[in-house]
């Protein structure tokens, strides 16, 4: 069974990207829905209240994302921190999702961050998912309802395109004009052949 990640900024469409390939019957373990788990977890929650401080809770006793979201991009250290709170956790748990699906002929990793963790040496494929700037601006301020800059604070905290797509074993352009559909089939029919 191959491992393969899926990865690309903010914006590109890795997400949608990942649906197609699951449409196709391929494993998808998508790494923000496991975090977002994670933040539940009544230990990482003490982890992360020791790191930040009890006002990262919302009145509800749960992490404030919003206020954790301001935090840490725009403080790289704070960033380094939740990261190194919760990327283990997540690859972790990747792992033993991965040896469910042990009969598939691949399965896929959902991930911004692949490079910036860095744990591209896990994968033996990495598929990058590009798009323009502006594209990717448009597509996260109107989903996640935040302001450009907001945009732009997390666009920066992440890996340069050009490198991931140099260091990328396949790579599909969402730029709204290529089909997506053909460029993911093409590549499932390439991974059954490895």
């Amino acid at each position: 069974m191959l491992k393969v990640a899926i990865t690309g900024n903010i914006g590109t469409g890795k997400t949608t990207v990942a649906r197609i390939f699951e449409s196709l019957g391929v494993p998808i373990f998508y790494s923000d829905f496991q975090a977002k788990l994670l933040y539940k977890d009544e230990k990482i929650k003490r982890i992360i209240t020791t790191q930040f401080g009890e006002n990262i809770l919302n009145g509800s006793g749960e992490i404030d994302f919003g206020l954790l979201s301001k935090m840490i991009f725009s403080d790289s250290k704070n960033l380094e921190i939740i990261n190194n709170i919760i990327h283990p956790l997540v690859f972790e748990r990747f792992d033993k999702w991965a040896g469910l699906h042990s009969t598939a002929k691949y399965v896929i990793l959902e991930s911004a961050i692949i490079f910036e963790s860095p744990v591209e040496y896990l994968f033996d494929k990495i598929i990058t998912v590009c798009s323009t700037y502006e594209i990717c601006e448009e597509r996260t301020v109107n989903r996640d309802k935040i302001s450009k800059d907001e945009f732009e604070s997390k666009y920066k905290s992440q890996l340069n395109q050009n490198f991931k797509i140099d260091h990328s074993d396949f790579i599909i352009n969402n730029d709204g004009r290529s089909s997506l559909i053909e460029q993911v089939t093409e590549i499932h029919s390439k991974l059954y052949l490895v």
